[in-house]
């Protein structure tokens, strides 16, 4: 957080800042799960008020793609991340501890964009939109959109964003709303942005 600005700009505005590290580790029965039976998360899942999901945008070597869903991920125990629980069903695996939490919002940056490669080194595209649902199936789905309007990510591209192994889990579980339940709402911009909410829509029938 220290490297990436992250800890000054929180700080700077008066938010308290902690390490999940520091506290309890809750273990949460995942009813419905075939891969992993329950989750190891961190207590701060259930000491707020309100929890707010902040993912951006980005594609991911392991998990085809990472938005709202895969972001969960870094509240669990380190010793639950999908690569060692089982490495053949990452998508899966992260879509079954979805069902530890529900966020209230979920705000996706996608002001900057990553849409080849990943996690760590990639193609950064400008964006320059913001996501933002309640239902994290919805986040998903609009971001595989864009990612998917560009061609480039080959386990995004490959097939329909309805048919990846997150989407496909996740709504088994009841987690977010299915195809046909979803509106995409779009703000006003200039053409750059009228092109990628048009790409969005072709890519996900929204």
């Amino acid at each position: 957080m220290s490297r990436n600005g992250i800890l000054k700009a929180a700080e700077g505005s008066g938010a308290e800042v902690i390490t999940f590290e520091d506290f309890e580790w809750y273990a949460v029965p995942l009813k419905g799960a075939k891969y992993v039976k329950e989750a190891y998360v961190t207590e701060w899942i259930y000491r707020p008020d309100i929890i707010v999901n902040l993912p951006v945008v980005k594609t991911h070597r392991s998990a085809s793609y990472t938005i709202a869903l895969k972001n969960f991920i870094g509240c669990t125990h380190l010793r639950q991340r999908p690569y060692l629980i089982d490495s053949t069903h990452w998508e899966e695996l992260i879509a079954e501890f979805n069902a530890a939490y529900a966020p209230d919002i979920n705000i996706v940056d996608a002001t900057t964009s990553m849409i080849e490669g990943g996690p760590w080194k990639g193609t950064p595209v400008k964006t320059d939109c913001i996501i933002a649902s309640g239902d994290r199936v919805a986040a998903d789905i609009t971001g595989l959109g864009l990612i998917r309007s560009f061609g480039k990510w080959e386990p995004v591209t490959s097939k329909p964003v309805w048919e990846q192994k997150q989407i496909i889990r996740a709504l088994e579980l009841g987690i977010g709303r299915g195809r046909g339940e979803i509106t995409l709402v779009a703000g006003k911009g200039g053409e750059a942005f009228e092109r990628l909410v048009a790409g969005i829509r072709e890519h996900t029938g929204l």
